[in-house]
């Protein structure tokens, strides 16, 4: 009797020891898989701010450049300027700095051509044309030049982004793009004030995310609102009115004689300040109607020969790694204040961004 009863104590030990010993393995192996995780989250974490880190040199970098040269009257003043800024592969592409590298750079466009040249260097925010401030004609000729199959919309696209942008009557009476927002599934109302950045523009009637990423190597909200003759690519000029003829004539003018854009003999249009005539080089094929349309252009605001704002695209990489943080600024260049910072993180098949507007 006392053996039986010694046994089934021995017994119900030896189960609790089992029991307890299941419910450590469980709570080891719980914990073992949350340590896991938080080592992999810490690890990502570490990579990512490695990897913005890198992003932000190129930033650092660029903006230290353009420091030691900006002199505050809206440079750039001449070609040995816009090379250091624009175009200068040396400072800007591939740099090599601590766990990887960064490349500053922007693709420059030109008219006729398919495929875009990358140039390395800050970009001029005023080469674009400024979606708060160009008139409908200006908004219909750059849709219809980047996006050839939107031609025949274009001028109603044009009138949709002055109708999302101005409040009051405009030049566009009996347009009634505001149906479009009654009737969306979550709707809302045109802004009816000018574009903050330009991804609200994908808010506008009619706008898709072809056509949306077609324009925005061309578009800006940033900057005093007239269009930069001084660094404005060949299909910007054109959207401004300018046949293509005289924009090549404009384009050779100011390539200098080397024929190449950004380089030292670049020639800078200036303007008289008494009369805000344009200073054109004693040697130039401009025709009397040509300099006529350019001068009146100039006379409207919609052209100048100056920038305020400028924009840095800096791509990081960590060495080894496919992953990638492209880093965009746009900063004023005479304050230095940032008027735009957005990161972007891609990895193979995905892609996170983080914007944000100051």
């Amino acid at each position: 009797m006392i053996k039986n009863k010694e046994t089934q104590q021995q017994g119900t030990i030896l189960i609790m020891a089992l029991w307890t010993l299941g419910f450590l393995s469980i709570f080891a192996v719980a914990i073992g898989m949350h340590v896991r995780q938080k080592i992999t989250v810490l690890s990502r974490l570490e990579k990512r701010s490695a990897l913005q880190a890198v992003a932000e040199s190129g930033v650092r970098k660029a903006k230290a450049v353009f420091d030691s040269r900006h002199l505050g009257r809206g440079l750039p003043v001449s070609g040995s300027h816009k090379q250091a800024w624009f175009n200068d592969p040396f400072l800007f592409r591939a740099q090599e700095i601590g766990p990887g590298s960064f490349e500053v750079g922007y693709n420059e466009f030109f008219l006729k051509k398919a495929e875009p040249e990358r140039r390395y260097g800050l970009s001029d925010e005023e080469r674009r044309v400024n979606i708060n401030t160009a008139d409908r004609n200006i908004l219909a000729r750059l849709i219809a030049q980047v996006s050839p199959g939107e031609k025949d919309r274009a001028d109603e696209l044009a009138r949709a982004i002055i109708a999302w942008r101005e409040y009051g009557d405009t030049d566009i009476v009996g347009f009634y793009s505001e149906d479009f927002y009654e009737n969306l599934e979550f709707p809302y109302a045109p802004k009816k004030e000018p574009f903050e950045n330009l991804d609200e523009l994908r808010l506008v009637d009619g706008m898709t995310d072809a056509l949306f990423m077609r324009l925005v190597d061309f578009i800006t909200v940033y900057g005093e609102g007239h269009v930069n003759i001084n660094t404005a690519p060949g299909p910007v000029l054109t959207a401004l009115g300018l046949d293509p003829a005289t924009v090549q004539k404009l384009l050779m003018l100011r390539r200098g004689k080397d024929g190449l854009d950004d380089t030292p003999d670049d020639y800078m249009f200036t303007l008289y300040l008494e009369h805000r005539r344009l200073i054109l080089p004693q040697e130039n094929n401009l025709k009397k109607d040509e300099q006529t349309l350019i001068q009146t252009l100039v006379n409207r605001g919609v052209m100048g020969v100056s920038s305020s704002c400028f924009r840095i695209e800096s791509v990081g990489r960590l060495a080894n790694s496919q992953e990638t943080m492209t880093i965009t600024c746009v900063f004023d260049g005479n304050s230095g204040r940032i008027f735009y910072w957005r990161e972007k993180r891609t990895r193979p098949g995905t892609e996170s961004a983080l914007p944000w507007t100051g």
